[in-house]
C-alpha cells in the first residue's frame, strides 16, 4: 500500500498495519530457513485496485477525510487497476514449484 512507503495524516494505523504484515512475513521466512516447514510469503504490491475501499474513500467529505481528493484523482484519471488484474499475478506465485521463502514483487500490468 502507498499508505507503507507515504505518510499520510489519519492513515497512521492502516499503514503501520500494512507494514507490519511485511515485517511478519520477513520474520516467517527468517525462522522457515531453520526448520522444514512447507513456507513461502509473498509481499506483493497490486498497485491502486479500485476495491469498496477505493470508493469508500471517494465518497467521503473533505473535512472528514482529508485525502479524498487523492482517492478521487486515482479514480478520475484511471489509475486504478481492477482485482482481476492483479489476481493472475498472485495466482502464478502459490502454483509456482520453486518459490523463495520470502519474495517482494509490485503488479507488473
Amino acid at each position: 500500500t502507498g499508505a507503507v512507503a507515504h505518510a499520510l495524516g489519519g492513515m497512521a494505523a492502516y499503514g503501520a498495519s500494512k507494514a507490519a504484515l511485511r515485517q511478519v512475513g520477513r520474520v516467517l521466512a527468517a525462522e522457515a530457513e531453520d526448520r522444514p516447514l512447507d513456507l513461502a510469503v509473498l509481499s506483493y504490491e497490486p498497485g491502486v485496485v479500485d476495491t469498496e475501499m477505493q470508493q469508500e474513500a471517494r465518497s467521503q467529505r473533505p473535512q472528514d477525510f482529508p485525502w479524498v481528493g487523492l482517492f478521487r484523482s486515482f479514480h478520475q484519471q484511471g489509475q486504478l487497476v481492477a482485482p482481476e488484474e492483479v489476481a493472475p499475478e498472485m495466482a502464478d506465485f502459490l502454483e509456482a514449484d520453486d518459490r523463495p521463502l520470502f519474495d517482494e514483487q509490485r503488479f507488473a500490468g
